[in-house]
Parts: C-alpha cells; sequence; structure tokens
C-alpha cells in the first residue's frame, strides 16, 4: 500500500497522493487503516495497485480482529479515491470492511470522487460491508456534499456505486454511474458542469 497503518490513520490539513503497488498475494491500496480512516480539511487522491489475490482500493479501513466500530470519516475535505485492477477480487474507491464489527463511511461537507476498478467478483465506488452477527454497515452523505461514485459495468461483475445496510443522503449532490440527484438544500461550492454522459434531477 502507498501508505498503511495498524492502528488509525488521521490525515488533516494536507495534501496527500498515495498509490499503491502490484501485490501477488495480498490487497493493493492508496491509503490503509486497520482501525480508522479520518480525512479532515485536506486533498487526497489514493489509488489501489494491481491484486493480483486479494482486493484494490484507494481507500480502505478494516480488520477481521477488531470487535470496535471500523469509520472512514471524510470532512471539509477533497478527495479522489480509485481502485485498481483486483484479478480475483474487489476493486473499490472507498471500502470499510469487517467481520466482526459495525462499519461506517461517513461524508460531510466534502467533495468526493469515489471510483471502483476492473475486479474479478465486485466493483464498487463506495462499500460498507460487515459479515458480523446484528452488525451494520452505513454510509451517510450529508452537509452540503458533492459526490461522484461509479463502478466499472463488466460482465459477470458485482457492485454497485454506493453499497451498505443503510445509505442515508442528505443535503448533497450525488452522482452514481452517472445519475445525479440534488437531495435536499446544497449551496455549490463551485460551478458544477454535468457531463454529456451524466443526468442531474433536481426534485421541485
Amino acid at each position: 500500500c502507498g501508505i498503511a497503518t495498524n492502528t488509525k490513520l488521521e490525515i488533516k490539513s494536507a495534501t496527500v497522493k498515495a498509490e499503491g503497488g502490484t501485490a501477488s498475494t495480498q490487497f493493493s491500496c492508496g491509503l490503509y487503516a486497520a482501525r480508522t480512516c479520518s480525512i479532515e480539511d485536506s486533498t487526497v487522491t489514493a489509488t489501489g495497485g494491481t491484486a493480483e489475490q486479494g482486493n484494490s482500493s484507494g481507500i480502505f479501513a478494516g480488520d477481521t480482529t477488531s470487535a470496535q466500530v471500523i469509520p472512514v470519516t471524510i470532512k471539509n475535505a477533497t478527495v479522489t479515491a480509485t481502485g485498481g485492477t483486483a484479478t480475483n477480487g474487489n476493486s473499490s474507491g472507498i471500502s470499510a470492511t469487517n467481520t466482526r464489527a459495525d462499519v461506517e463511511v461517513t461524508i460531510e461537507d466534502a467533495a468526493v470522487t469515489a471510483a471502483g476498478g476492473s475486479a474479478g467478483t465486485g466493483s464498487y465506488g463506495i462499500l460498507a460491508e460487515t459479515t458480523g452477527t446484528d452488525k451494520s454497515a452505513d454510509v451517510t452523505i450529508n452537509g452540503n456534499s458533492f459526490v461522484r461514485s461509479n463502478m466499472t459495468d463488466e460482465e459477470g461483475v458485482d457492485g454497485e456505486p454506493i453499497s451498505g445496510d443503510s445509505i442515508d443522503k442528505q443535503n448533497g449532490i450525488i452522482f452514481e454511474n452517472g445519475d445525479g440527484t440534488v437531495y435536499g438544500t446544497v449551496t455549490l461550492r463551485e460551478d458544477l458542469t454535468v457531463g454529456a454522459d451524466e443526468t442531474l434531477t433536481i426534485p421541485e
């Protein structure tokens, strides 16, 4: 991985670029944190590399041994997270996963572009996933955020632009594979360009 820690990763008031390399037996990530990943008041570009056996993620938080909540929190930041090629696994822009605990992805007052890459099993822009009994995997987007979340559309590969047990979208503009919707009240940070292959729905 480009930057990795077995505890928690906090990025504040910084500019960071991290790229994962080629991994023949494990996962490849731009940023990896076993416990907590927090990005605030920063500009971050994180790109997963090629994973021949495991998963590839731009930003990944998760630990199979932890019984504590595994959160990825992005606040007042500009983040571009791109999954690389996962030959036999999942590729995700942002991923929070665990087998024992709750997981959370929270985006607040931030501009985020998250994209899953080519994958053998699943491609996700944003993925929150837990297999723990009676545990939850939540995605929350609020606070005047702007999000573009994409997955590849490969035949035989599962995936979603945003995946979680619960997905809460408030006060933001969210594009999922080019289909955009305005949720709640939003104040643009800067001019918004809707691409030729995108649509934007503004509720009355």
